[in-house]
């Protein structure tokens, strides 16, 4: 199933088009019938819209695929929440060759903020909770990282 597909289904659905009418001009278009009810299925729309999902249209979150990469992107966070508990000298060495040292405050907490902001992201990540705002997070976080990361190659 494609990404293409899926679009197409929610942008005709935010468009009030029946059902019937898009699986029409999809099968007219040439795609196949069961990936058509397929997208069907995933676009839905849920009968009551929270403010965590305004358009009241979902994505199935039991798909395999889902799971997948809420295991592999929760592991991210778990795995180094892990690490900064069990050897945290680690990442002392490595804010103290980024751009972190020359904050005049001591990164030994910075260690411990770390950790159990690793490990509740990576939590709220498996659990599905608030997924637009952990996501969010866990993507600025992710590049905060990445930033650290590179100031120490300079």
């Amino acid at each position: 199933m494609s990404a293409r597909l899926i679009a197409y289904v929610q942008f005709q659905r935010s468009r009030a088009i029946h059902p019937e009418e898009i699986r029409s001009r999809l099968l007219a278009k040439g795609w196949p019938l069961q990936e058509i009810e397929l997208a069907l299925r995933l676009t839905e729309p849920d009968p009551s819209p929270t403010p965590d999902n305004p358009t009241g249209l979902w994505m199935v979150t039991s798909h395999p695929l889902h799971w997948v990469f809420r295991l592999g992107f929760a592991s991210i966070f778990l795995v180094n929440s892990l690490s900064a508990l069990i050897d945290p000298n680690t990442f002392l060495r490595l804010m103290e060759r980024s751009f972190l040292r020359l904050i005049p405050l001591p990164l030994e907490p910075m260690v411990w903020f770390i950790a159990l902001n690793d490990l509740l992201t990576g939590v709220l990540v498996l659990l599905g909770w608030k997924r637009r705002y952990v996501y969010t997070w866990a993507g600025v976080w992710l590049l905060a990282v990445t930033w650290v990361k590179l100031s120490t190659l300079i």
